[in-house]
Formats: structure tokens, sequence, C-alpha cells
């Protein structure tokens, strides 16, 4: 027996406006020494068993993986994105994601990507 296919209408602009500006950011307080330790930590838990180790990485992906840290650990960007993925197209995922980012620059500019 074939199984039913279903698509879901992606979440309308107006709709997806509104998620965007209600995802709690909840960012602490915390120095960059302080960030980059709890970014490290993350990084281990999550690639136990590699052999990859953050002590390995330079700045730039150091700067990276804190950013990944504050999105998915301290933002409320991983709960929208699974409360609402279903309804939410490949393109706005990016701007969720790109959102969440920017707003965590504003307060760390030390994060930023750059050269």
């Amino acid at each position: 027996m074939a199984s039913k296919m279903f698509y879901k209408k992606p979440m309308n602009r107006i709709t997806f406006a509104y998620m965007l500006g209600h995802i709690p950011m909840n960012l602490p307080d915390f120095d960059e020494q302080t960030l980059h330790m709890f970014a490290r930590i993350y990084y281990r838990r999550r690639h136990e068993g590699t052999g990859k180790s953050p002590e390995d990485l330079g700045e730039k992906d150091m700067r990276r993986i804190t950013t990944n840290y504050l999105r998915h650990e301290v933002t409320g960007y991983d709960k929208a994105l699974q409360k609402n993925r279903i309804h939410l197209s490949n393109g706005q995922c990016a701007s969720l994601k790109t959102l969440v980012n920017e707003k965590i620059w504003v307060k760390f500019p030390f994060l930023k990507p750059g050269d």
C-alpha cells in the first residue's frame, strides 16, 4: 500500500513575521571567555567520540560554534523551528536562522563572522 504524501501550505508572511518577533532570546550577560567556555562544552558534547576537540579550532570556528551554542542552547530558535517546521519553507528556515544570528551578533559583536 502506497503511503499518502501530504503537503502543508507554508506559513504566510504575516504569521512568519509574528513568529520571528516572538522568539525568546534570553541572551546571557557573559563575557567573551565565559561564552567560549560554554561553547567548548557544547562542542565536546555534540562531537563526543569523534576525536574532534574545540582546542583544535581557530578563532573563526570558535566564533561559529559560540554562535551555534547560543542559538541552539540559549534562544528559543530550536523550539520555534521544531514547533513550526512543517509549516516553514526552506527560505523561511534560513531567514529564521539569520535573524537569530543577527540578534546574537548585536549583543556579542565579537562573534560576527569576519575575515
